[in-house]
């Protein structure tokens, strides 16, 4: 349910994790700049507003010389015997700025930082926006593996594609956009299978397959149930595109084309930036087009066809319906490597402090689907940030309020596009505390701070 191309992990630099841990240094600076509000509530109650009544303050120019300021501005509150000034400097440079208070015409000189802001009460610094303290700095994280085990693996396969003897798959000329399919299935979820049949006559060196999809959406491509390739567009925004990926060498003769869809979330910026008020479209959009470019020529396979669709994962639809999954499992159960994968694993509660502490999975590999005693949890991708090798996300959080509490073991079960079995995901507490040096830098994406 994540809004397009991004991660469980949504919105790290606020002032509160995902996981509901506090974000320091950010906590503690908020707490402060609170903490000094909290002081002269009184006088801000009590005093006129100072809304819209802003005042130019003066800056000291380039030119070596007092000038009005044009992007500095003073709020004043001011009562008998108190006042309150909160002075912004909304330029992208430093700036020296004169404050003149009322009360006693004393003048204070204070250089402030780009896009920063402070308070004066009575002519004393309060707080100062851009000057974070190092008590707020001073913590460091803990990762502790080996109090929560996890066990019974078990790893069975999903079948690939729409087959034609299961009575939910649905037959069209045409393959139904994704959204739609969900929705007319009566199911939630991210996936869909979507199937056809196609001939060529020719050995073929090099295919490449085009399918007109949408933004924030991945493709993985089997050909005769062999993964052959896989395609996605990550960027959160919405809207038409075409992937494409090589499908390697196709013998002459027929085949079956199965499709794997994934949305990778809804744009939720309606209206805003080219997001539209529209339906909101995923899938199979378009055209696929084979292309073989040693023979010069395309081939369209959305001409009439039969096209097969199936609304959400084999495994994730039959594991909604009571009394079919061990059936299920009995059919598909799969010791080795298979072209998609679930995996299921049980561990028993651990004891930790829920405010203090977080209990997250450390799962490094493949992109699919978290589940937790039947509960949603999200996506998870071994996905890079930018051209580095750092994981856009490592750790997912393991909500408190879906873990057994009575003795029952708990059951974790991962779908993996990509077939691993995660053999090498564990699970870890984890929780920040004091530090005797400043070790929480204030930056963008402080990767300690949320992980």
């Amino acid at each position: 349910m994540a809004a397009a191309g991004i991660m469980n992990a949504y919105a790290s630099d606020a002032i509160m994790c995902p996981s509901g841990q506090r974000r320091q240094p950010k906590y503690g600076h908020f707490q402060a700049l609170h903490e000094a509000i909290t002081e002269i509530a009184s006088l801000l109650l009590t005093a006129e507003t100072a809304l819209f009544k802003n005042e130019t303050v003066n800056i000291w120019s380039e030119d070596k010389r007092w000038t009005k300021g044009t992007e500095q501005l003073v709020f004043r509150y001011q009562t008998p015997t108190d006042e309150a000034i909160f002075v912004e400097n909304n330029s992208n440079v430093l700036s020296v700025v004169k404050v003149i208070t009322r009360h006693s015409e004393d003048s204070s000189v204070f250089a402030m930082e780009p896009y920063s802001a402070i308070l004066l009460v009575n002519n004393i610094l309060q707080f100062d926006s851009a000057g974070i303290q190092p008590r707020e700095q001073s913590f460091q994280r803990m990762i502790k593996y080996g109090d929560v085990v996890l066990l019974d693996r078990t790893t069975w396969r999903e079948p690939v594609g729409a087959s034609k003897s299961d009575p939910h798959t649905r037959e069209t000329t045409n393959p139904p956009e994704q959204t739609a399919l969900l929705f007319n299935s009566s199911i939630l979820s991210d996936y869909a299978w979507y199937e056809t049949d196609f001939f060529v006559d020719t050995d073929l060196v090099r295919a490449t397959l085009f399918v007109d999809t949408q933004e924030a959406n991945a493709i993985v491509a089997f050909v005769d149930g062999i993964r052959t390739g896989s395609v996605d567009t990550h960027r959160h925004t919405e809207g038409n595109v075409t992937l494409s990926m090589t499908l390697g060498r196709l013998s002459k003769g027929s085949h079956k084309l199965s499709l794997l869809s994934e949305s990778l979330g809804y744009s939720n910026l309606i209206g805003r930036w080219g997001a539209s008020t529209i339906a909101k479209l995923k899938g199979l959009t378009g055209d696929v087009v084979l292309s073989y470019p040693q023979l010069d020529r395309n081939m369209s396979l959305v001409d009439g066809r039969t096209w097969r669709s199936l609304a959400a994962l084999h495994g994730e639809r039959l594991a909604r319906e009571d009394g079919l999954r061990k059936e299920y499992l009995a059919g598909h159960l799969d010791a080795g490597w298979s072209p998609c994968s679930w995996t299921s694993l049980s561990f028993d509660t651990p004891r930790y402090d829920p405010v203090i502490q977080a209990l997250f999975l450390d799962v490094r590999t493949g992109r699919g689907h978290l589940w937790l005693n039947g509960r949603d949890l999200g996506r998870y991708w071994n996905i890079t940030r930018g051209e580095t090798d750092e994981l856009s996300q490592a750790f997912y959080f393991i909500p408190n309020d879906y873990l057994y509490t009575r003795g029952q073991l708990n059951e974790l079960v991962l779908f993996d596009a990509f077939g691993g079995d995660h053999g090498e995901s564990n699970l870890a507490l984890s929780w920040i505390e004091p530090s005797d040096e400043p070790n929480f830098m204030d930056e963008v994406d402080y990767h300690l701070a949320c992980i």
